[in-house]
């Protein structure tokens, strides 16, 4: 048995005061330090696991309640060591555990209510019951202005697995691009905001077709008044709202510092110096083709073929049901397996699909700080956030999902252009 670790408690904070609402996603939410200096939690975010409005736990952790005080009850920091052997540390967070309790957290919980999305409130909120959360560097930081992509699907998936209903529309159209036209059909739908915007242009490492995607991106977030979660952009600490006149303004005066200019831009060369500025930290990292890969090798199935293999190797039992989520031990053994390419089994398959979710679903955070005293403008920098790992409990949701969306956009009798995967190897 290892030795006990000893967690940091930050329940010695006041989580009214020294901790501030940041952002939300799906599964968890984060909080900048704005207390008293502080070795331990200054320059510093804190995320906290969510639970939805009926008590459900967002993510499924078997066992981890009954886990002894010295233990976490959040396997992040150890799925990131994992994941670390995939993508290279320099573009991974630094992570570690802190203490709370279940008061800390009803206090933390009641003061951001006032800040969150009235759609996030709808939802879920703080999960209380947790033991433990996550303390993380700051990647928006205090000065300087940040950006958060979600870039979603990268690839086109092979036909090899397809059915004959579904390959045509597939090997066509991209995965965002067919679930955004189901989101713009659902009542007050996201969908139609979204148009023009296409990961396979952001992935495809082309100047033009990732400056195009961005200004799509940028497009998406003035007409969402920032409620599209693809991007959000940060200014000084602070989340920027398109709608609000003084906080586009002192972004836009942060663009024109950024650029040495001593004019206030116009609305439009807002975005185009956006644009401009975010496109070469893009273009000099390898990492959109990193997660793309990763992406693509480990759905080499598509949820039809994994839903085919199940099929074939647990005949009569529903797809997913039953299977257990992975042991950290397992995932060790599956990434050593996945790097040696030698293994093929149906638990082999479902984790490589989990992991395959996992880097779908993360975020890029990419920085720019502000000018050095030399006035030289400091290196950005992109690290990747959000990699959480996903339960097997959702296989059959995800494989019914896809069903949707494919039935769906094959219905649209609007002419849709084809998305173009710049790294498919056919």
């Amino acid at each position: 048995m290892s030795a006990p670790t000893t967690f940091v408690d930050i329940t010695t904070t006041e989580p009214r005061t020294a901790w501030t609402y940041l952002s939300e996603g799906g599964a968890t939410m984060v909080f900048s330090y704005t207390g008293q200096p502080s070795d331990e939690f200054s320059g510093k975010v804190l995320r906290v696991r969510k639970s939805l409005r009926h008590g459900e736990d967002i993510h499924h952790h078997s066992g981890t309640r009954q886990k002894a005080d010295y233990q976490s009850d959040d396997d992040s920091v150890a799925f990131q060591n994992i994941v670390s052997k995939l993508i290279r540390p320099q573009y991974l967070p630094v992570l570690q555990y802190v203490q709370v309790s279940q008061q800390w957290l009803k206090e933390l919980a009641e003061a951001s209510e006032a800040h969150r999305p009235s759609e996030r409130i709808q939802t879920g909120g703080i999960d209380t019951e947790r033991r433990n959360a996550l303390l993380a560097t700051d990647l928006i930081g205090k000065e300087g202005w940040a950006v958060e992509i979600k870039p979603k699907w990268g690839f086109l998936p092979s036909s090899k697995h397809l059915s004959p209903v579904t390959r045509p529309l597939k090997i066509r159209h991209c995965r965002f691009c067919m679930h955004s036209q189901l989101k713009g059909a659902e009542p007050n739908g996201p969908g139609a905001t979204v148009a023009g915007y296409c990961p396979l242009d952001l992935y495809s490492g082309e100047e033009e077709r990732v400056r195009f995607s961005l200004r799509c991106l940028w497009n998406m977030w003035t007409r969402t008044l920032g409620k599209a979660n693809n991007l959000r952009i940060f200014n000084c600490g602070e989340i920027v709202d398109p709608a609000d006149a003084d906080s586009f303004a002192a972004f836009s005066n942060t663009l024109s510092d950024h650029y040495n200019s001593d004019y206030t831009l116009p609305n439009s060369d807002v975005a185009t110096v956006f644009t401009e500025a975010v496109l070469p930290l893009i273009l000099n990292h390898d990492i959109l083709s990193v997660l793309g890969d990763l992406q693509r090798t480990l759905d080499s199935l598509d949820i039809e073929g994994l839903s085919k293999l199940w099929s074939v190797s647990r005949p009569g039992i529903p797809f997913g049901e039953g299977e257990l989520d992975p042991t950290l031990a397992e995932w060790v053994e599956f990434v050593q397996a996945y790097l040696a390419g030698d293994v093929s089994t149906l638990r082999y398959e479902v984790l490589s699909y989990l992991l395959s979710a996992t880097f779908k679903d993360c975020s890029l955070i990419l920085r720019f700080p502000s000018q050095s005293k030399n006035g030289q403008k400091p290196d950005g920098t992109i690290t990747v956030i959000d990699l959480d790992s996903k339960s097997a409990s959702r296989l059959a949701r995800w494989e019914a999902l896809d069903l949707e969306i494919v039935k769906n956009f094959s219905e649209v009798s609007v002419q849709r252009k084809p998305c173009i995967d710049a790294r498919h190897k056919s």
